[in-house]
Formats: structure tokens, C-alpha cells, sequence
């Protein structure tokens, strides 16, 4: 997210991980998500910028498959989503 521009701002950033879980929808599987409201949204892994305590360069990542969020070493997922949030 770093030096994203887009519709006119420059101050995106990736959302923590309860931010990104604030939008799962349980109610709905692959993708855990409202689509009405987030239309288009894959199935996939998204980033988030909350740190893991247990390991160095590991994060939370939410998978929008069924809603889950796990710890992802940042080596681990190399074709992760990104959500940006201003």
C-alpha cells in the first residue's frame, strides 16, 4: 500500500487485522463476505498489518474463503490480496 494513489489520495494503507475481520460476513462461504457490499471480493488471502508476537516477519493474514484469520509468515503467501483502507 505503500505509495498508493488511487481516486485522488495517497494516504492508503493496509487495515489491522480486526478492521479486516470487522467486514467477514459468517452468514456466506467462498467468499466470507457480503457481496452486495464488496462485489468481487475472491475467496483468497488478504493481508493485514497486524504483527504476530510469536515470530519475526510473520502477520495476520484473513482468508476470505471462510473467514479465518491465521498468522502468515511473509515469505509464505507471495500472491496474497491487499484491501486498502484510508
Amino acid at each position: 500500500s505503500q505509495g498508493l494513489r488511487l481516486a485522488g489520495f495517497d494516504n492508503w494503507r493496509l487495515p489491522s487485522a480486526i478492521e479486516l475481520l470487522s467486514i467477514v460476513d459468517y452468514g456466506h462461504a467462498n467468499p466470507a463476505i457480503d457481496q452486495t457490499v464488496f462485489p468481487n471480493t475472491p475467496a483468497l488471502t488478504f493481508w493485514t498489518s497486524t504483527t504476530t508476537a510469536s515470530a519475526a516477519g510473520s502477520f495476520w493474514v484473513v482468508l476470505f474463503e471462510d473467514g479465518r484469520a491465521i498468522p502468515q509468515d511473509e515469505f509464505g503467501q507471495q500472491y496474497s490480496y491487499a484491501r486498502c483502507v484510508r
